[in-house]
């Protein structure tokens, strides 16, 4: 059975609240009933009391403004049998005539009738001073209406108080209830939108109390949700990747070794396929081929790798003559500083080709032209290798194109994301792993009308060791 929570926090405390309220009222009702009725027997008494101590004759007229004092009706039977009465003629057979008493006891449970109208009755015996006096009867009719009259006016204020008092309690708790139970509710909407994957930040309470924390908390939780969801999802992406690119891996390789020895035996059988620098680049590229697909087949740029030292001057020299072909043929001009001075790090150099290559290709093809649009400036791309303190080397890319979309620039390295139309996104994500993995750093930003990447890397001490490649 569902029991909410606004009826758990309403239900036990309006009980609470009607038990003292009811029991406050009656008890209230009853003693202004006490308080009423022992007003009404004090003014009788007092009347009585008059009469009893009196010397003058008790007359008809005597009786009327007693009755117009103590709103009793009095009838007095002398030893004689005469009656005098404030109400008339009043049948004395029909009043009670026995249990006299020196003092006023009215019977306010059970009502005679006298006439048309019931009263409550008390017997008295009058003493009467005086010479010749004799014992008398006072009988005492208190009309019932009248005391019923006063007793609901003694009785009605406080249990109308009381009414409204728990009618008032009553709205109280179902507001304040309803404050509490409300903002839950709606946590609860909200949480089961997180279950159905919709991580949107809820609403947070304008009181700052424990919903407020609660919300916070939840919120917190969505966050973190959303950004484990995303990494599920990148690791699924990647890992589909892997199984159809592993299928893809076999025949490029068999390609790329079959364009290889063609290329080889061209250079033999032609004369002048030594010396010419197209073919060279052509063999070094395929051959580049081979190694970039299978570090990107891996998808981990993380994994350990053998790091030996090397001259970072040299590495970015030897790529220079790979993409100044690329950077004629699409019009960007390629402007390359490199120092004179030794700047040995100590890494993995095909792996470090990888990242060199893949941001000045980017670089060149941020710069490129757009069709038909004439440019407002040169489309240039520099590389310069630099110093930076005494214990790092940087490579900054610099290219004059637009700089990347603003989706693209607030999560620039997170694999699959790009804005090329035929880009995979995987390039910069896995030149950061790279570069992480070598105890550096790589950064963007835009310098005024330029995009600038910023690869940082800590120098070494040792010797290089020469690593042979192809075409160098």
């Amino acid at each position: 059975m569902r029991w909410p929570l606004r009826y758990q926090i309403m239900v036990p405390m309006a009980a609470a609240t009607l038990v003292a309220i009811v029991a406050l009222s009656v008890l209230d009702a009853y003693l202004a009933a006490r308080r009423a009725t022992s007003l009404i027997e004090r003014q009788i008494a007092e009347v009585t009391r008059t009469l009893a101590e009196s010397n003058f004759p008790l007359t008809e007229r005597v009786l009327q403004q007693m009755h117009g004092l103590a709103g009793a009706h009095f009838v007095l039977v002398d030893e004689r049998g005469l009656v005098t009465s404030s109400r008339g003629d009043v049948d004395v057979a029909l009043l009670p005539n026995s249990g006299a008493r020196d003092a006023v006891d009215l019977d306010f449970v059970a009502a005679i009738r006298v006439g048309d109208q019931a009263y409550y009755h008390a017997l008295l015996s009058l003493p009467r001073r005086g010479a010749g006096a004799g014992p008398q009867r006072l009988h005492v009719l208190y009309p019932e209406r009248a005391y019923r009259a006063a007793w609901q006016h003694a009785v009605k204020p406080p249990l109308v108080i009381g009414a409204a008092s728990l009618v008032a309690v009553a709205l109280i708790g179902a507001v304040i209830a309803y404050q509490v139970s409300r903002p839950l509710s709606d946590l609860r909407a909200h949480m089961g939108h997180i279950a159905e994957g919709e991580f949107v930040p809820v609403p947070l309470p304008r009181r700052n109390d424990e919903i407020r924390d609660l919300a916070l908390a939840v919120n917190r939780m969505s966050e973190m949700l959303a950004k484990f969801e995303q990494e599920v999802r990148r690791t699924e992406q990647i890992r589909t990747l892997g199984h159809l690119v592993r299928g893809l891996a076999h025949q490029l390789r068999n390609s790329a070794t079959g364009a290889v020895i063609a290329v080889d035996i061209h250079r033999h059988e032609c004369p002048l396929g030594q010396e010419n620098e197209s073919m060279q680049v052509a063999a070094r590229q395929l051959t580049l081929i081979e190694k970039f697909v299978r570090k990107f087949l891996s998808l981990d740029a993380r994994s350990p790798r053998l790091h030996a030292p090397l001259n970072f001057v040299e590495l970015v020299e030897g790529l220079i003559p790979l993409l100044r072909p690329t950077a004629a043929h699409v019009g960007v001009t390629l402007d390359v500083r490199l120092p004179a001075e030794l700047l040995v790090i100590k890494g993995d150099w095909d792996a470090l080709e990888h990242v060199v290559l893949n941001l000045l290709l980017n670089a060149i093809e941020a710069a490129e032209r757009a069709p038909g649009v004439a440019p407002i400036r040169d489309a240039a791309v520099c590389a310069e290798v630099l110093r930076r303190d005494s214990d790092r080397v940087c490579l900054v890319v610099e290219d004059t194109g637009p700089g990347p979309s603003a989706d693209v620039a607030a999560r620039m390295f997170e694999p699959f994301l790009t804005d090329k139309p035929h880009g995979t996104g995987l390039g910069l994500s896995l030149a950061r792993g790279i570069v992480e993995s070598h105890g550096g750093s790589i950064r963007w930003e835009r310098r005024q009308t330029r995009t600038c990447f910023v690869v940082d890397l800590p120098l070494t001490e040792g010797r290089v060791e020469r690593v042979e490649t192809p075409g160098r």
